[in-house]
C-alpha cells in the first residue's frame, strides 16, 4: 500500500530518554523558524520530564520502564514510532538517544 502524498510534509523527531531532556534550549533555537514542518515525540522511561522550553510541553509517550539492550528498549521505540505514523504529514523520522545506557 503506497504512503499517502503529504501536502505538508513534516519530520517526526523521536526522543528515547530516562527522563528530562538535556538541551531542550538549544534544540528550541535549533527549530525556531520551522513550525509546522516538525513533529516532537518524547519517551521518558524512568521518571516524568520537567521541560524548560514549552515546545516539549505535552509530547510524551508513556508506557512500561525501559531496561538499555532488553526488549522493553525496542517496544518504548515501536511505541514513539506508532504516535508518529498516526500523522500522515510525517514524512520522515528521526530516533535519537540522549544516553546510551538507561
Amino acid at each position: 500500500m503506497p504512503m499517502p502524498v503529504s501536502k505538508n510534509p513534516k519530520i517526526a523527531l523521536m526522543f528515547l530518554t530516562p527522563g528530562s531532556l538535556p538541551f531542550e534550549k538549544l534544540w528550541e533555537k535549533l527549530l525556531q523558524g520551522h513550525e509546522g514542518r516538525y513533529s516532537i515525540y518524547i519517551h521518558a522511561s524512568r521518571e516524568r520530564p520537567v521541560h524548560s522550553s514549552s515546545l516539549f510541553v505535552g509530547r510524551e509517550i508513556h508506557s512500561e520502564k525501559v531496561v538499555w539492550g532488553r526488549i522493553s528498549m525496542v517496544d518504548a521505540e515501536k511505541r514513539l514510532l506508532a504516535n508518529a505514523l498516526e500523522d500522515v504529514d510525517n514524512q520522515f523520522f528521526v530516533l535519537l538517544s540522549d544516553r546510551f545506557c538507561f
